[in-house]
């Protein structure tokens, strides 16, 4: 009965670090057809509708994809999600536990990228220690990474990710 137990145990113990590692390891899922291809000055945007998408508010995405464009900032992008009523979650401080908690949660969460003068927005679906992948609104048929330090060299701090529709 002893033994019964033991291996028991040490079956269920294997499995939950398994099961953990699988969802460490997890990529978020954003097929192909739900991405929303940059309409202009608006990725952004464009990677609001996706993740609209994603989360299944399709008529939600549409009417956002008709009546949002242009460029975004944290502050203008909180002032639309709030007066269109969706739930989200957001910083500015480049918290990269944040991010971690969005993938874990399997959120593909906005991250904005500077290169000198310019900027990008694109959606994160995975970070690990060594590289980070994401979907680009300007690319929208394959997913595309770059080293972690290159990441962090780039990002400006600012991620969110959508939770729902309040």
């Amino acid at each position: 009965m002893r033994t019964i137990r033991i291996v028991t145990a040490s079956f269920l113990l294997a499995w939950i670090v398994l099961f953990t590692i699988a969802i460490c390891l997890a990529e978020v899922s954003v097929p192909v057809e739900q991405r929303c291809q940059n309409y202009g000055p608006s990725c952004v945007n464009a990677n609001i509708v996706t993740q609209l998408r994603v989360l299944g508010y399709d008529d939600l995405a549409t009417q956002w994809r008709q009546t949002h464009y242009g460029g975004e900032d944290a502050k203008s992008n909180a002032a639309n999600l709030n007066a269109a009523g969706i739930d989200y979650r957001q910083i500015t401080n480049g918290d990269y536990q944040f991010l971690y908690d969005a993938i874990a949660g399997e959120h593909p969460c906005h991250v904005e990228l500077y290169a000198g003068s310019c900027n990008h927005s694109l959606l994160l679906v995975d970070i690990n220690s060594e590289r980070v992948t994401f979907v680009d609104p300007n690319r929208t048929k394959t997913n595309w990474s770059m080293t972690r330090a290159a990441f962090a060299e780039y990002w400006s701090g600012w991620a969110f990710y959508i939770v729902g529709v309040k």
